[in-house]
């Protein structure tokens, strides 16, 4: 959005920020499809001091919601490789010699991806209570043939990604309104797939046993009351857990093995472990235990419609804490040997240093085992100000507080500094943003903001 990339955006859905912690972007499991969404608001370039944490823009996603008509759809979508067109070739390091480039065009594998999904939604009771659901699944099927020079191998893979709401709707008076939804989104993978270059080997151990399943949910809740018809108070909570397990399935139990340089840069190299770069003797062995990352959020909001010398101000104000929280273990199961065939080795006073062969890096034991929790917290104050029938003015200031502990509070008896730690007058937002209609008729409009 306004040229920024996907991590300078905010991403909500329902009201509540579903943006990743670990990338800021939207991942997968929160692309929800278009059969759940019932509008998409996009703000860009000078938003509103409701909203923090963005350089590009703001993404609100509003699910669908029942009626007092039941209403629903079936639908179902198919793609694959039949259907587009084979993939790009590229630039990459000659398996041979690291120090040459290589064009390579890799085969098409044989793809299918098919979309089945429904929704029905409708009354629970007429005028007061409501009720949404959908259930839109991905299911994804590859086969891979590589033509070695030993001859033609072939495997296959599986993925299934989930993509589920069921939402409420209850407006127990016409002063008061309730919803909340709930987004299951896991994804399981069964089978791995090896390089599509024939020239690198395939890993040795059984790809048949690979996968992972990724459990992915989010859920809202929020409430707005209309105590008078000028004003207007909401509240809203969220919460999202995604378990970033990836590839923990059938994991290969010898030491792990790559080679980043071929071996032919080092003469002599045995026979019986001579490979080209890009060598894997298995499939990697990184065990990830847990890797959850979880999300509460709450916000509340009040606004006050108010007309001063003839001119529409728009009053809002509100308060946000954003608690977020990461829980991780993984390591290789016995060791990552990093090969560098015929290439020296040189950091701090260490110079040109070589074996017979070469040098190797080598990783082992737990590489993260830790969990952290920090919190972002916020309030603002805006005015909309409606100066006359073509100048708007958006008017206002945001103030937070931000705390990210380390991961590892202490290393070799010296404590680690929070990496992030704002107070309250570290973090101070103005707003400023402006609208004209030029001509007072909708069609020209000039615009600017500061913030």
């Amino acid at each position: 959005v306004d040229g920024a990339s996907g991590s300078e955006n905010t991403y909500y859905i329902d009201g509540v920020e579903v943006s990743d912690l670990m990338t800021g972007a939207l991942r997968q499991q929160n692309a929800i499809p278009f059969e759940m969404v019932a509008e998409v608001q996009v703000k860009s370039g000078g938003f509103e001091a409701e909203y923090g944490g963005a350089t590009g823009g703001v993404i609100n996603v509003a699910t669908k919601g029942g009626a007092n008509a039941f209403h629903g759809e079936a639908s179902y979508q198919f793609t694959g490789s039949g259907m587009n067109a084979s993939d790009r070739g590229f630039w990459q390091l000659l398996p041979t010699n690291v120090n040459l480039p290589d064009f390579f065009r890799p085969k098409q594998d044989d793809y299918s991806i098919r979309y089945p999904g429904g929704s029905i939604g409708g009354p629970i009771l007429k005028d007061r209570l409501f009720f949404f659901g959908s259930f839109m699944p991905e299911l994804e099927s590859t086969d891979r043939s590589v033509a070695y020079a030993s001859g033609a191998r072939n495997w296959s893979q599986k993925k299934k990604r989930h993509y589920s709401l069921g939402r409420l709707d209850f407006s127990p008076t016409s002063k008061l309104q309730i919803n909340t939804s709930y987004i299951w989104t896991p994804e399981k993978v069964n089978g791995d797939l090896p390089s599509r270059d024939p020239r690198i080997a395939a890993p040795t151990n059984d790809l048949t046993v690979q996968g992972f399943f990724r459990p992915a949910q989010a859920y809202t809740a929020s409430a707005t009351y209309s105590v008078t018809p000028s004003v207007l108070v909401s509240a809203r909570y969220g919460y999202k857990y995604f378990n970033n397990r990836v590839f923990n399935y059938g994991l290969a139990t010898a030491p792990y093995l790559s080679y980043e340089t071929a071996s032919a840069a080092a003469p002599g190299v045995p026979a019986n472990v001579a490979g080209p770069a890009g060598f894997k003797n298995v499939s990697s062995t990184f065990g990830i235990i847990r890797d959850v990352t979880d999300r509460h959020n709450i916000y509340i909001d009040g606004s006050y419609l108010k007309n001063i010398g003839g001119q529409q101000h728009m009053f809002k104000g509100g308060y946000a804490i954003n608690r977020v929280g990461n829980d991780i273990e993984d390591d290789y199961l016995n060791g990552f040997f990093q090969i560098y065939w015929g290439e020296a080795f040189s950091r701090g006073s260490i110079n040109n240093a070589r074996g017979t062969y070469g040098y190797y890096v080598w990783q082992d034991g737990t590489r993260h085992n830790s969990a952290v929790n920090g919190r972002n917290q916020g309030f603002y104050f805006q005015d909309t100000w409606k100066v006359n029938a073509r100048l708007t003015l958006n008017l206002g200031v945001r103030f937070e507080n931000e705390f990210l502990p380390p991961y590892t509070k202490e290393i070799g008896g010296r404590k680690i500094a929070n990496p992030v730690s704002f107070g309250w007058g570290d973090k101070i937002a103005p707003r400023i943003g402006a609208a004209w209609d030029v001509l007072g008729d909708g069609k020209w409009k000039i615009s600017g903001s500061f913030g």
